[in-house]
């Protein structure tokens, strides 16, 4: 799960400066890290006898911007460790959640369900969300919304569904504020709650100073 200190996603890949192309390195990070946050590397040079200096750039996968630069000098084939701290331009993306009142419906009822966004902080956005749709399992587009905004971040939509929707997999899509998307999928099938029969087997005639009754009780 990502810490809750989200703040912007960056993908590290690395570059390395070195004399001579035969010699290997290995390089261990997290997969995914965050700015803001204290990340630990490790850095493994194989087969370099000499000393020498190394100088590493990471940069984001979208524009290409150098964030950090660290270089290191007198590397001699050791491993070696370093802690990245990153800055956070622009805005924070949000989390999104999407909340319905049930996971199956039936063709011709109510859809009720609710968006709810927090920030890095957990702290509850108030911002209008721009967009949210719902999609048919063939990919139509039925109803839509834009700019909503709620008490407290909270938005509560409601939709109905025809006596004839198309059965299967619908799909909610929210756009938050930063861009971030979150789909929430329910079905739509045609069901019978399941019935059941109890049946009560008791004594044919109870007499009046009886003081305990049996009976026999069956569910099937």
């Amino acid at each position: 799960m990502a810490p809750c200190r989200l703040r912007w996603l960056v993908l590290l890949p690395l570059v390395v400066g070195a004399a001579v192309a035969e010699r290997h390195y290995l390089f261990t990070a997290p997969k995914v890290s965050y700015a803001g946050e204290s990340e630990t590397m490790c850095l493994t040079l194989f087969d370099v006898p000499e000393t020498g200096d190394l100088t590493l750039d990471f940069s984001g996968s979208g524009d290409r911007r150098t964030l950090h630069t660290q270089s290191v000098a007198g590397v001699s084939g050791r491993p070696y460790a370093d802690r990245l701290d990153g800055s956070s331009p622009g805005d924070q993306p949000e989390q999104l959640f999407v909340q319905t009142d049930k996971f199956v419906y039936k063709p011709g009822q109510l859809v009720r369900f609710r968006v709810f966004s927090v920030d890095s902080e957990l702290r509850p956005v108030t911002k209008p969300i721009p967009l949210i749709f719902i999609q048919t399992p063939l990919g139509t587009r039925v109803a839509q919304w834009t700019d909503q905004s709620g008490r407290s971040g909270l938005v509560q939509l409601e939709f109905q569904l025809s006596d004839e929707p198309t059965l299967g997999d619908w799909t909610i899509h929210v756009s938050g504020v930063t861009s971030n998307v979150h789909k929430k999928v329910f079905r739509v099938k045609e069901y019978v709650l399941p019935k059941f029969e109890v049946k009560v087997q008791g004594p044919p005639f109870i007499l009046a100073d009886e003081t305990e009754v049996i009976f026999k009780v069956c569910g099937m």
